[in-house]
């Protein structure tokens, strides 16, 4: 089988020599033909032929540097071409590439084929058979390397085939006929890939690159072993990276980091699965720590480099530092003082990166990144013993984006949308973590007092720049403000989360109209539904037996909030006319927002007082009676009020409550009241009613409207 191999080989190179013959010899009789005809010289069609681009000319061989290439590859040859590169069509494509790629398979088939029939019947012995396949291999690299001088792609795909024979040839040794150790057989397997990276960069051929990381990595796999030496691999693939790092630099083949990441992460993630112990935590994050640089600096080359494909991998890339991180949570998660030290040194590390590019976005994502566990670990750890390394790592963390701030603005620098994020992330987000660190020690007064400290420090900070940064100074100024909410709303023991949410979206909303900055208010308004989800849930609405109409949290944090609507009202109705009819819009819709705020809190004070005393007699119809006629007396109110400042929308409101307030009453109350309190709801209800359609006769309020 190894002499028919040969002998297709041969014939295939000797097809090859006659083609380039009769090219030469219609070559010559083109030159002589012009100059039979008297062309000048400077039109005749014999020029040098073409070359593809990063190799030499036929007539003369690439010169290369001592420095450029290794001496093992002097002996090489440089692969050329000697004919002129023409536009592929769709046959040479199919005769010259897919026949190609089926014509490789075909063959290693048929050759596996009878490899495996001369093998069940023992023709031949195992040393015999891995001798075969390596001469194989070393004869198609090497015919392969000689028919790409002319035939590039027939001749590397050609050489591809003998390296993953090779590759083949010392596996079957090693693991299947058990005729080498696994030090040579590692020997020879890095000597392949050596040989294949070397090739690669004689011949610049990407494919036999890829290749040879390919093996480089399936190396370890190949050899196998049932001990572990983490050490060993961990350094054998930083070694890889490395290689791969400069065969990518040297030739402008960013796809190899990519290939090069990817199969990084799978080695690290196998020996993960099967070798990983706690006491191992220290050595990995080193190694993985190694890694990450490592691609982080490919990834700073690739953002830099002109190549069409530059931004595409780049975008690859930043794979690494996001798997880096989360494998570094996993490791460090069982390891409270290392993890803590890892997130003041990922957000340091991280931050001046970004200060160094100009980047505020990446700052903005090295703080969620960090804070969000730095919450869990917290929450995890609310204990004396843990609260000094908590507080120091909070403050850490918050002393760091805060000093990249000043040092960004103090350059004269505008203020971007991600520093604006990240200013009131920070600088809410450091109370919100010494919150819980301090809730198990500390008293409600301890902890309002922190709040206001924090309050005062960025009223500072508001003041110091208000020459320089204005627009900061006016951020600085909203997180003092929410700040202090959350200082008297935990003083009178209230949800401070309610009060922080809505502050923040009334002095987003004041800084937006202020500055002009349209993107504010969609985070404002998201503020302020914030602030309504955290108001609705389970622990704000349940009811205490102790509980007191009004004189409560969920009733003073409702209204809190209801007040903040209004000055959000407010601010829309004292901004400039720029955008009026959107700023119309956004007005009526806090007004209406505050009104179904407020008929919520009406009904779950109702509802509680009722529930407090739900054994007294007639309790239930009486909640009832109270629903109705406060829905509407509130209602009319509202009528009211929308007549008198000749405003639509909240008389819109008013008579969908007024058809609410119906609806209850011709279903529910017509159905479970009885005697005095039906008569009563009924009474109630109607002379509301008629009275509000009075004032609608006697204000006409559809002639003159202001927010219609």
């Amino acid at each position: 089988m190894l002499t028919l191999f040969v002998t297709v080989v041969v014939i295939g190179v000797l097809l090859i020599r006659l083609q380039r013959l009769e090219t030469q010899v219609e070559r010559l009789s083109r030159r002589l033909d012009a100059l039979g005809a008297g062309v000048p010289p400077g039109e005749r069609h014999d020029v040098a032929p073409a070359t593809r681009p990063g190799m030499a000319p036929a007539s003369a061989p690439a010169q290369v540097t001592a420095g450029d290439v290794p001496r093992v590859s002097a002996a090489i040859p440089v692969i050329t071409t000697g004919e002129p590169e023409e536009e592929e069509t769709i046959e040479g494509r199919i005769g010259g590439r897919l026949l190609l790629y089926a014509g490789m398979i075909v063959l290693v088939l048929g050759v596996t084929f009878f490899l495996r029939y001369a093998f069940e019947n023992e023709w031949l012995s195992p040393t015999v058979r891995v001798l075969c396949g390596a001469a194989a291999g070393l004869a198609m690299v090497g015919g392969g390397l000689r028919v790409a001088r002319n035939f590039r792609a027939y001749g590397l795909f050609l050489a591809g085939g003998g390296i993953a024979l090779l590759f083949l040839s010392v596996y079957a040794a090693l693991n299947r006929y058990f005729l080498l150790e696994p030090a040579a057989a590692f020997t020879l397997f890095l000597l392949i890939t050596t040989a294949t990276a070397v090739l690669a960069d004689r011949t610049n051929a990407l494919g036999l690159a890829a290749m040879s990381v390919c093996g480089g990595f399936a190396t370890p796999f190949l050899v196998g072993g049932p001990h572990d030496a983490q050490v060993l691999l961990f350094s054998y693939v930083a070694l890889l990276v490395a290689v791969t790092w400069y065969l990518a630099r040297r030739r402008a083949w960013p796809w190899l980091d990519v290939v090069s990441l990817l199969l990084t992460i799978l080695t690290c993630a196998a020996w993960f699965e099967r070798f990983y112990t706690r006491s191992r935590y220290l050595t990995t994050e080193l190694f993985l720590t190694l890694y990450c640089a490592m691609f982080v600096a490919m990834l700073r080359d690739t953002s830099r480099s002109a190549h069409r494909d530059a931004r595409a991998v780049s975008r690859l890339l930043l794979i690494a530092p996001v798997v880096y991180h989360g494998a570094s949570l996993a490791i460090l998660a069982a390891h409270a003082v290392p993890l803590l030290v890892y997130l003041i040194a990922m957000t340091a590390v991280v931050v001046i990166a970004g200060v160094h590019i100009g980047s505020a976005t990446l700052r903005l994502v090295a703080w969620f990144a960090v804070a969000l566990p730095l919450a869990g670990w917290i929450e995890a750890h609310q204990s004396r013993a843990w609260l000094a390394a908590a507080v120091t790592t909070s403050l850490a963390v918050f002393a760091v984006h805060l000093a990249a701030q000043v040092r960004t603005w103090s350059a004269g620098r505008e203020l971007p949308r991600p520093d604006v994020v990240l200013l009131h992330a920070n600088g809410i987000g450091v109370f919100v973590a010494l919150h819980q660190a301090l809730v198990p020690v500390a008293t409600v007064a301890q902890l309002a007092l922190v709040a206001t400290a924090a309050a005062a420090f960025h009223a500072a900070l508001s003041w110091t720049t208000r020459a320089t940064t204005p627009a900061a100074a006016l951020h600085f100024l909203a997180v003092a403000l929410t700040l202090t909410a959350i200082a008297v709303s935990i003083q009178f023991d209230g949800p401070w989360a309610v009060a922080m949410w809505a502050t923040e979206g009334a002095v987003v909303f004041w800084i937006a109209s202020r500055t002009a900055t349209e993107w504010l208010r969609a985070g404002a308004w998201l503020l302020v539904a914030l602030a309504a989800l955290r108001w609705l849930q389970q622990d704000i609405q349940e009811t205490s037996t102790g509980h007191v109409v009004v004189a409560n949290a969920r009733a003073l944090s409702g209204l809190y909030m209801v007040g903040m609507l209004y000055a959000i009202a407010w601010i829309q109705r004292r901004a400039d006319d720029a955008a009026a009819v959107r700023r119309a819009q956004e007005r009526a819709v806090a007004l209406v927002a505050a009104s179904a705020l407020t008929v919520f809190v009406i009904t779950t004070e109702i509802t509680s007082f009722w529930a407090v005393r739900r054994e007294a007699a007639n309790a239930y119809v009486a909640r009832e009676l109270m629903l109705s006629a406060a829905w509407a007396a509130y209602a009319g109110v509202l009528v009211g009020i929308g007549i008198r400042r000749r405003y639509a929308p909240i008389r819109y409101f008013a008579i969908a409550l007024f058809g609410l307030t119906l609806a209850k009453v011709f279903i529910v109350d017509l159905e479970t009241l009885g005697g005095i309190y039906r008569i009563a709801g009924f009474i109630v209800v109607g002379v509301i009613l008629l009275l509000v359609s009075f004032l609608y006769q006697r204000a006409r309020p559809g002639q003159r409207e202001r927010g219609a």
